[in-house]
């Protein structure tokens, strides 16, 4: 390359670049600019949270800039090639008039939607697009200053123009000053320049890239929702109205004329016009003591397999294992779903999953009939949801709000202790969860999900006492022991967590169960119940003494939502359940579902897979998935349409 066409384009990128940082420097001033304007709504007063929000702040500003400008960036880079004149100079001026205009104006009424839904953009904004336009366009006109920022729109567009054609665009005033650096200097510079740009994209040095959950940084919620540029906001809002739009679309397992012979068939003759009258249920009323602190522990990837009889020497849950053995085991039971907010969702709201991420369907912004945690605040207990993560992440925090927990806490409220790239590390986790639940002064209901069992796998096992090279003789060849390991360190915290609760609390109920299979394997092929099953724990010397699950009892999650309340209900409680209490005879083939399998006294389905490839007689697999069809197919409606059935 010439000097001149080197000059050319080095000019051309620095010109670029300094665009992109003034656009930088304007995404923090809007970020400032709301935390100003908001303010009344941030409970933290501490100088150094504020500090965390910028600071994080700053690099979805970088990233931001930098995604926005990849194009001028691309059409300097063709300039060291062909001399573009002045068109260059007149896209560049276009680009910075409209993304700078555009972002001051985002910025604004990104002001006014907090405002009024207390946190940016969000797939809310979309809905409109499925109702009356002019409806909305004549709500707009009257509610907002449509006129006022019309014009300063314009105002700024123009204040842009001029800032960048006299100010930040002149590209000419670089080139004699790159004249003077020789060649190999700016050969260096570019290599230098490289990892910034990518960390810059990336907004991370290392580890986990920038996503909208590493932005709970603080303890205030609404400092945390601030972080996003208006731009992050946006994009997120449309990739969440995408996935439930698509989810409603693959998710519907039934079509609305079949929404009420499935209610019939579900439900029998006691189906009426609405989902809710048919789960309505009254408690038998529990034996013997009532507890006092029930705590459900959702674990992060844990595998029912560990505990199965021809596994449990491989060493992997003792704990577990120590429980079950002085608890209540149960081992044929599945997870709601195959993911962590989809289960979640079904302990939350008491609905079966169908594939839909709850947190996101318009209807769950309200806490359902079924929903656990108003439910127990019914039976007196003070409801709490323990995450290791950040609960940014899905909605997790808002989500729990919205389903009636009346505390919630995730990993910056947790104090000191590990990180990695999904939160806090387990072991500091229960730590908390049981100074928290040592301060209790009453019956309380708390619902732990942990974090730690999920790739890339950061817990320091061999520091806890694993020793993860004996595993290499025990498993079969290829089997990924880092990640088996960490079903190990699931067992070792909470099973030190039992052990505090078991000498504090005598009136205690304790549940622990799987979110979801680990999906580490021990054998290349496993069979279907070691592949997706969860194991379900319950323990509690006082409250269940003398009980056991009865011969041939099969679960869920959402039976075991019914068996927890049936445990603290005095007779005649009124609520709203799907599931069945676990500790009662099953009456009938009670068909315990999640996702991606289905279970009962004689079968166990992967759902997934054909029938011959799992040696089960095709009729048997067609009538068990037509009840498996039915059950998350009307979950799907009450979850996106309600509880009126058509007709």
């Amino acid at each position: 390359m010439t000097p001149a066409r080197r000059h050319r384009l080095f000019a051309a990128l620095l010109t670029d670049l300094g665009a992109i940082l003034a656009l930088v420097v304007l995404l923090m001033l809007v970020r400032v600019g709301l935390l100003l304007g908001l303010s009344e709504r941030v409970a933290s007063t501490e100088v150094v949270e504020w500090l965390r929000c910028l600071g994080m702040g700053l690099r979805f500003d970088l990233q931001a800039g930098l995604l926005l400008g990849a194009p001028l960036l691309l059409m300097s880079l063709l300039s060291g090639w062909w001399d573009l004149g002045a068109a260059r100079h007149r896209v560049r001026l276009i680009w910075w008039t409209v993304t700078a205009t555009a972002t001051a104006v985002a910025g604004g009424a990104d002001w006014f939607y907090f405002r009024e839904f207390g946190t940016q953009f969000d797939q809310r904004m979309l809905e409109p697009l499925h109702e009356d336009l002019g409806a909305l366009a004549a709500t707009i006109w009257r509610g907002y200053p449509v006129v006022w920022a019309g014009l300063g729109a314009v105002a700024l567009a123009l204040l842009c123009t001029w800032a960048g054609s006299r100010v930040l665009l002149q590209e000419a005033r670089w080139v004699p000053r790159l004249a003077r650096i020789p060649g190999p200097a700016l050969a260096l510079l570019v290599l230098a320049g490289l990892p910034v740009l990518v960390a810059a994209g990336r907004g991370s040095i290392s580890g986990r890239p920038l996503q909208r959950a590493t932005s709970g940084v603080t303890r205030d919620a609404t400092l945390n929702r601030l972080i996003p540029t208006p731009w992050h906001a946006v994009r997120s809002a449309v990739t969440d109205h995408v996935d439930l739009q698509r989810d409603a679309g693959l998710a519907a397992l039934l079509t609305p004329a079949e929404i009420r012979p499935a209610a019939v068939t579900l439900f029998g003759t006691s189906a009426g016009g609405d989902l809710d009258a048919c789960v309505r249920q009254a408690a038998q009323g529990a034996d013997g003591i009532r507890p006092e602190q029930v705590v459900l522990v959702l674990l992060e990837g844990q595998s029912g397999f560990p505990l199965f009889a021809r596994h449990r020497g491989l060493g992997l849950t003792p704990h577990l294992a120590d429980l079950a053995e002085r608890g209540m085991y149960l081992q044929r039971f599945l997870p709601a779903s195959g993911g962590t907010i989809y289960s979640l969702g079904a302990l939350f709201t008491g609905i079966p999953d169908s594939g839909v991420v709850p947190s996101l369907a318009p209807l769950a912004r309200q806490p359902f009939p079924t929903s656990l945690a108003p439910t127990f605040t019914r039976l007196g207990y003070h409801t709490r949801f323990l995450y290791g993560g950040f609960l940014e992440s899905k909605r997790y925090g808002a989500f729990a709000h919205e389903q009636g927990f009346a505390e919630v806490r995730g990993v910056n409220d947790m104090g000191e202790g590990a990180r990695n790239s999904w939160g806090i590390d387990d072991a500091s986790l229960f730590r908390t969860a049981e100074r928290i639940l040592a301060e209790e002064t009453g019956p309380s209901f708390t619902l732990i999900l942990t974090t730690s069992n999920h790739p890339p796998f950061e817990a320091d096992v061999a520091a806890a006492g694993f020793d993860t090279t004996a595993l290499a003789g025990k498993v079969a060849p290829g089997s990924d022991l880092k990640g088996l390991s960490h079903l190990w360190y699931n067992d070792h915290c909470v099973g030190r967590f039992a052990q505090a609760l078991e000498r504090r609390f005598p009136a205690l109920l304790l549940a622990i169960t799987g979110d979801h299979p680990s999906r580490r394997w021990v054998e290349a092929i496993p069979p279907v119940p070691e592949r997706t099953s969860v194991p379900l724990i319950l323990f509690g010397p006082q409250v269940l003494a003398g009980r056991s699950f009865p011969p041939g009892t099969v679960g869920d999650h959402l039976d075991l939502v019914r068996t927890l309340i049936e445990r603290c209900a005095p007779a005649g409680f009124g609520y709203h359940a799907w599931g069945r209490d676990l500790l009662l005879p099953d009456e009938g083939e009670h068909l315990a579902s999640g996702a991606y399998a289905l279970c009962t006294r004689q079968d166990w389905i992967d759902v997934t897979v054909a029938p011959e490839a799992q040696g089960v007689d095709p009729q048997r697999f067609a009538e068990l998935f037509a009840r498996y069809r039915v059950k998350h197919g009307l979950g799907w409606w009450r979850l996106m349409r309600g509880a009126s059935l058509p007709p």
